[in-house]
């Protein structure tokens, strides 16, 4: 069966109109348990905008860029419904685009009062036997401590960047998307542009932008 040059055309539009496609794991998602979430991008010159704000999920590490694979680690801060917003993305210097809404349920199945009522109806131990009770008291102060840390550090890394030096950068990753297939030097410094872009903020920003863009002008060539 033949077909029409216009039916061709649509089809092949809407074939590249396509959203990413999507993959979760693990599947379902669980309280406390780290989630990853890939999405596979039509090509390898589209580029993460910016991250909007993720609500009850924490980013435990910048995302990632392998091949044509965007991936997110991510930490559910609760059980029941929880949605990843759409992430905007980038190709070339005009066209838009975004990643599609994601909602998904988070099983919680932590111990909860019930459960632990049992154990708090227990007798005290007798004194021979409260070393238990240290060793709990230091669990609970180590693990207060540890919270507050990582409280801390998820504050810091989900601040966005500079709006001037995110710009700076992503321009800088649209230049070195045609280098990509053939200079290794263009895909290990697009790489340590993204790290960059999505990293807690350093106090030498500017020592580093100067860095790159002195990189830049070795693998291009000239002036960025």
């Amino acid at each position: 069966m033949k077909l029409s040059p216009l039916v061709l055309l649509t089809w092949l539009f809407l074939l590249g109109a396509a959203p990413p496609t999507v993959m979760v794991t693990p599947d379902p998602p669980r309280l406390g348990v780290p989630l990853s979430i890939t999405f596979t991008l039509a090509d390898a010159e589209t580029t993460l905008a910016g991250l909007p704000d993720l609500g009850s999920l924490a980013l435990l590490l910048p995302p990632q860029r392998v091949g044509h694979e965007l991936r997110l680690l991510l930490m559910p801060l609760r059980g029941g419904e929880v949605t990843l917003p759409s992430l905007p993305l980038l190709h070339g210097s005009a066209t838009q685009s975004a990643t599609p809404l994601i909602t998904f349920k988070v099983i919680d199945d932590l111990a909860t009062d019930a459960t632990l009522a049992p154990i708090r109806k227990r007798s005290t131990p007798a004194p021979m036997q409260s070393w238990p009770d240290f060793l709990y008291a230091g669990i609970g102060g180590l693990l207060l401590v540890s919270g507050a840390i990582w409280l801390r550090w998820r504050q810091t890394l989900q601040q966005s960047p500079a709006p001037e030096g995110d710009a700076l950068l992503a321009r800088w990753q649209q230049q070195l998307a045609p280098h990509l297939a053939t200079s290794s030097q263009a895909r290990e410094l697009y790489t340590e542009i993204e790290r960059r872009r999505f990293a807690p903020p350093a106090a030498d920003t500017a020592a580093t932008l100067e860095q790159l863009r002195a990189a830049m002008t070795a693998v291009l060539g000239g002036t960025p």
